[in-house]
C-alpha cells in the first residue's frame, strides 16, 4: 500500500485544423484545478485494471495536490498511468466514458474531459509529478438556418463515421480509445455550441450536424487529433443548415439504440413503364390495383428481370416472393440508393420508444409518430382515428415540418383486390417468418401490433427510410 501525490498539471497549446485554414489557438479556460475537479485513477504498466484513486483538494493555478492509498502495490520502477476523466467523479471504478448527452456548453465539457500522464514507481517513494497530455478535442461551433423558436428548440445530433459516443479506458497502456460510433447530443441549436471529441484515426472526417428540419456537415482534413481546439480564430466555426430534401421527410428516429434514422415523404409507389416514386404526401395512397401508380406490393418486390420480383406481380404463391439483399428497392430509385425497410425488430423498437397515436389527416385515416426530442401532447389512446384531427393544411404546414410521421391506413392487396382501404394499414418489414411468411406491423382503428405475420404473395404497403 503506498500514498502517492500528482503535484502538477498542465496541457500543450492546441492548433486548429479545419477545411483549408490551420490556425494556432489558445485552449478555453480548461485548466483542471477547480472545484469539482477532484479524482486521478492510476494503472500500472505491469497489471490490469486500476490501481487506485487519488483525491484533490482545494485549487491552484497550475497545480493542484492529490493523495490517496493504491490497492495494489506496483512493481518497482513499473510505468505508472495517471488518468483525469473529467469533472465530478465518484472515485468509482470507470472503464468506460460516455460522451453522447452534451448540452453545448463550456462548463458541460469540463465533464468530458481527459487527459494522461505517467510516472516511473520507486519502491519507498510517495510523492510524484506529471505533465497530463489532453486525450481528446473540442470543437467550438455555430450551426446556423433555423428561422424560429420552433427550429431552435430542436436537438441538433452530431455523428459521423468517426465520431464516437463511448471510449474505452485501458488503465495498464494509459489510452484512452473510441469504442462506440454514434450520435453526439450537443443539445438544441442556439449559437456557441462547445463538445468534445475522442480523437479519430482517419486523415480525414466529416462532422455531420442533424436535426428535425436541418442537416449540415464540415470536413476535418486531418481527422479529429488529440489536444485540437477547433474553432475559427477563436470564434464559433460556421456550419450551415439545409433544409431536409431528396425525398426525405423531416423527423429523426431511433431504431435501435445505436441507429437514427429519417423516413421517406411518403409511401413507395409504382407505375408501369415509368417505375418508382414517392407519394407527393404522407397522407396520399393509391386505393386501387388499378390506379396510375399503385402502392400495395408482395413482400420482396423489386424492378428486376425476373417477373417473381416485379412489382406488379399477383402470382398467388407464397414462394414466387423472395428477398433479394441488398437490391431491395435501391437499385430502381434514381437518385435514392440508400434508401431501406424496416426489419421486424426495428419496428417494434420504434413503436416501443416513440410517441405515436391514431389519426386523421384531412380524409386520411392512420397512425402520427413523433420524432425523438419533440416535445408535443397528443392523444395516445388505440380507439378512434379521430383522437387526432387535421386539416391537411395543418399538416402540411405545422406538423409535417416539426418531424412528425403519418402513416396512412393504405389497406392491403389480395390478388388485384384491394380492400380495407382507410380502416387498416399494414406496412411489411424486411424480415421472413418461415418459409411462406413474412413480418409486417398492423393497424386498425383501435388496435396495434407491431409483429404480424401474414403471406408473402399478400401486398402491403411499404415506408422506405435512409440512415441519418
Amino acid at each position: 500500500m503506498k500514498k502517492l501525490l500528482v503535484l502538477s498539471f498542465l496541457l500543450a497549446s492546441a492548433a486548429a485544423l479545419f477545411g483549408q485554414t490551420l490556425e494556432a489557438e489558445r485552449l478555453p479556460d480548461m485548466n483542471m484545478p477547480r472545484a469539482g475537479h477532484n479524482m486521478f485513477y492510476v494503472g500500472g504498466s505491469e497489471h490490469a485494471g486500476c490501481l487506485g484513486v487519488l483525491g484533490g483538494t482545494g485549487t491552484g493555478t497550475g497545480s493542484m495536490t492529490f493523495s490517496g492509498t493504491l490497492t495494489t502495490t506496483p512493481n518497482d520502477n513499473e510505468t505508472l498511468h495517471f488518468f483525469y476523466l473529467g469533472k465530478g467523479r465518484d472515485g468509482s471504478a470507470v472503464s468506460t466514458l460516455d460522451f453522447s448527452m452534451q448540452d453545448g456548453t463550456l462548463e458541460n465539457v469540463t465533464n468530458y474531459h481527459i487527459a494522461v500522464g505517467d510516472g516511473s514507481y520507486t519502491s519507498g517513494a510517495v510523492n510524484y509529478a506529471t505533465t497530463l497530455d489532453m486525450k481528446m478535442a473540442i470543437a467550438y461551433f455555430n450551426v446556423s438556418g433555423y428561422q424560429n423558436a420552433s427550429e431552435t428548440a430542436e436537438t441538433v445530433y452530431l455523428h459521423g463515421e468517426d465520431v464516437y459516443t463511448t471510449a474505452t479506458v485501458d488503465y495498464q497502456t494509459g489510452t484512452i480509445t473510441g469504442a462506440t460510433k454514434g450520435y453526439l447530443n450537443t443539445g438544441t441549436a442556439t449559437a456557441g455550441k462547445y463538445v468534445a471529441l475522442i480523437p479519430s484515426v482517419t486523415t480525414e472526417t466529416t462532422l455531420k450536424f442533424d436535426s428535425n428540419s436541418k442537416t449540415g456537415t464540415m470536413t476535418f482534413l486531418r481527422g479529429i487529433q488529440e489536444k485540437k481546439y477547433y474553432s475559427n480564430n477563436n470564434a464559433a466555426l460556421s456550419i450551415e443548415a439545409n433544409a431536409i430534401s431528396d425525398g426525405t421527410a423531416s423527423g429523426i428516429f431511433s431504431v435501435s439504440e445505436t441507429r437514427k434514422v429519417r423516413f421517406s415523404h411518403g409511401n413507395l409507389q409504382y407505375k408501369n413503364g415509368i417505375g418508382w416514386r414517392f407519394a407527393e404526401h404522407q397522407y396520399n395512397v393509391a386505393g386501387s390495383w388499378t390506379s396510375d401508380y399503385v402502392d400495395l406490393y408482395g413482400w420482396g418486390t423489386w424492378s428486376g428481370t425476373s417477373e417473381q420480383w416485379h412489382p406488379l406481380t399477383i402470382i398467388d404463391d407464397n414462394s414466387y416472393y423472395t428477398w433479394n439483399g441488398d437490391e431491395y428497392f435501391k437499385a430502381t430509385l434514381d437518385g435514392y440508393n440508400d434508401w431501406f425497410t424496416f426489419s421486424d425488430t426495428e419496428w417494434q423498437y420504434l413503436l416501443g420508444h416513440s410517441t405515436y397515436g391514431m389519426a386523421q389527416v384531412g380524409n386520411y385515416n392512420g397512425i402520427i409518430i413523433l420524432p425523438d426530442n419533440l416535445d408535443l401532447t397528443i392523444n395516445t389512446n388505440h380507439n378512434n382515428w379521430t383522437n387526432n384531427t387535421y386539416t391537411t393544411d395543418e399538416w402540411d404546414n405545422n406538423l409535417e415540418p416539426v418531424g412528425i410521421v403519418f402513416l396512412p391506413a393504405a389497406g392491403a392487396r389480395h390478388e388485384s383486390s384491394v380492400p380495407y382501404v382507410n380502416s387498416h394499414g399494414m406496412y411489411w418489414s424486411s424480415t421472413p417468418n418461415g418459409a411462406t411468411d413474412a413480418k409486417h406491423i398492423w393497424f386498425s382503428s383501435n388496435s396495434m401490433n407491431s409483429s404480424y405475420s401474414y403471406d408473402r404473395y399478400d401486398g402491403r404497403a411499404v415506408r422506405l427510410v435512409r440512415d441519418l
